[in-house]
């Protein structure tokens, strides 16, 4: 990282081992002044400890149609634990005690037109009718989470984060919009660093939260207890294995810059599918069986195998987070058809304990 003779040897040569830390590959870690600028943490810091009629934890709300944004807050309250963090809906939290909240963590995907999902509705219409400065003394933080492929990009994030700050909530960390296409999980990564950075965490230290983080326990099962499984039903909304026909690009390659459009035929014949010009197709890929033969070889594991997972805190408690994908199962059945195996998030976490295990 520091070469003897220059900067031709290495482009980062001019940086200290200072400026990185292991995880365990080496990630630049930026000057605290830049990332932290505007954030009052000395404030926030004083308010926290002087105000004792606060609830001692941190309150950690989610809006979610489809699972990703309950993800996301589950992630964030493990990785938060020491803060013994409470994780609900939106619409399940009882709006009458929010003003004893220590700290508010919002994480809300966006749904159809630009609204937020079914279990925020009844939250942010609520919040929208409080007046200025009846939040007064709350802190908060919001992660929006979408895609810039629609109009309405984090639009309900938006929403909701202009509406605490309406009702005078004091935004710790500026909201954050992870786009599904392009980095969300680096922007998820970057918002909680923000967050664990103002509640106190050094996230440079090598060590900073694994002494409290819950960690995946992966156990796989023997034959015996294998057969002794029932297997898991899958539902019928999944479809069956058809063959792709055609698949090739529209835009990409003669408008440059553009997003992908692509031409697709399936090949439905000898099914009892059908499908007239307008409807929607619900595509579920699966990864190639040479890719998933490899992983496994690397992992050194059987495609076969069960095996069971859960969260578990530092002291062996089972903790009721549900692991990423539903247990028990196979090998094969994770890494085929609930991993997308060209990204490396939000599952590394998964495949680092079934390595382990």
């Amino acid at each position: 990282m520091v070469p003897a003779t220059g900067g031709s040897a290495c482009p980062v040569w001019h940086h200290q081992m200072r400026d990185f830390y292991l995880e365990p590959a080496y990630h630049h870690a930026a000057d605290r002044w830049a990332v932290e600028d505007g954030i009052e943490l000395e404030n926030y810091a004083s308010a926290t400890r002087e105000d004792d009629n606060k609830q001692d934890r941190i309150l950690i709300l989610y809006a979610s149609e489809m699972g990703t944004a309950e993800g996301l807050a589950r992630r964030a309250a493990r990785q938060l634990q020491r803060f013994r963090p409470k994780v609900m809906a939106l619409d399940e939290y009882n709006t009458d005690t929010i003003t004893s909240e220590k700290l508010l963590l919002v994480v809300t995907s966006t749904f159809g037109n630009g609204e937020i999902p079914g279990n925020g509705k009844k939250f942010l219409e609520w919040l929208k009718k409080q007046p200025a400065g009846s939040l007064d003394g709350l802190n908060y933080s919001v992660l929006g989470i979408g895609s810039t492929v629609y109009e309405h990009f984090c639009a309900a994030g938006v929403a909701v984060d202009k509406a605490l700050a309406k009702a005078g909530a004091n935004c710790i960390v500026p909201l954050h919009k992870g786009d599904e296409i392009k980095g969300q999980a680096d922007t998820f990564k970057q918002w909680l660093g923000l967050v664990s950075r103002v509640l106190g965490e050094d996230a440079t230290s090598a060590d900073a939260t694994a002494a409290n983080t819950p960690k995946l326990n992966v156990t796989f099962l023997s034959e015996a207890e294998a057969a002794n499984v029932s297997p898991l039903e899958v539902s019928r909304d999944r479809g069956i294995e058809v063959p792709v026909v055609a698949n090739r690009e529209l835009l990409k390659e003669v408008i440059p810059g553009s997003r992908s459009t692509r031409y697709i035929v399936f090949n439905i014949s000898g099914t009892d599918l059908q499908y007239e010009t307008g409807d929607h197709v619900a595509v579920y890929p699966c990864n190639p069986p040479e890719l998933v033969n490899r992983l496994c070889e690397r992992l050194g594991v059987t495609s076969n195998t069960y095996f069971t997972a859960q969260y578990i805190t530092p002291d062996g408690t089972e903790m009721e987070d549900k692991p990423p994908v539903a247990v028990p199962t196979t090998v094969n059945q994770v890494l085929s058809e609930e991993l997308d195996l060209a990204l490396r998030e939000p599952f590394n976490d998964l495949l680092t304990y079934l390595h382990s295990a």
